[in-house]
């Protein structure tokens, strides 16, 4: 995420209200005008933007250009559309765009989407094997953590036990 300084220099932000967790103001879009909400902590980044106008819901150009306004060129953000169950809407022209700041964020492969500028056929069918094949070796990591552990089935080690009963632990499990 940029810094306070560096989203002020764009020109399109005017804080209103700063808290040791983010802020809220005005923003302006080539074509609209709005308020912004942007946050951070429990693992995410977030921002979210909604017009004055209610009749008007952010395009993906908007959007694009308030990804690049909060973060920089090379860092991914994402809009998500939980399952029904999840949904939340205190707004209906409201949107938001997350970043996860406690782990890798997970994106699909380029080539499962488009075609790249210059990218040849040849190029584009390496990537789409290659995404099949990453697809087909990957493996949870307490699953793969679990089967490391099955070599030491008949150990006493204190280590190995509490690691069982953390990968228990993440799946569900009460001990």
């Amino acid at each position: 995420m940029k810094t306070l300084e560096e989203i002020k220099a764009s020109g399109r932000v005017a804080i209103d209200e700063e808290t040791a967790d983010g802020f809220s103001g005005l923003i302006g879009f080539p074509h609209w005008q709005g308020t912004i909400v942007c946050s951070w902590g429990a693992g995410w980044e977030h921002v979210s933007v909604a017009p004055f106008r209610r009749s008007y819901t952010p395009t993906w150009d908007d959007m694009a250009m308030l990804k690049n306004i909060i973060w920089s060129e090379d860092e991914a953000a994402i809009q998500v559309h939980p399952p029904k169950s999840e949904y939340v809407n205190n707004l209906s022209n409201c949107l938001h765009l997350w970043r996860c700041t406690y782990r890798e964020m997970i994106l699909p492969p380029a080539c499962l989407v488009g075609i790249k500028d210059g990218q040849t056929k040849g190029d584009l069918l390496d990537d789409i094997g290659a995404a099949y094949k990453l697809a087909e070796t990957y493996k949870d990591p307490l699953e793969a953590l679990a089967e490391i552990l099955d070599d030491y089935e008949d150990t006493d080690c204190l280590k190995v036990k509490y690691l069982r009963q953390l990968i228990n632990y993440y799946k569900g499990g009460k001990e």
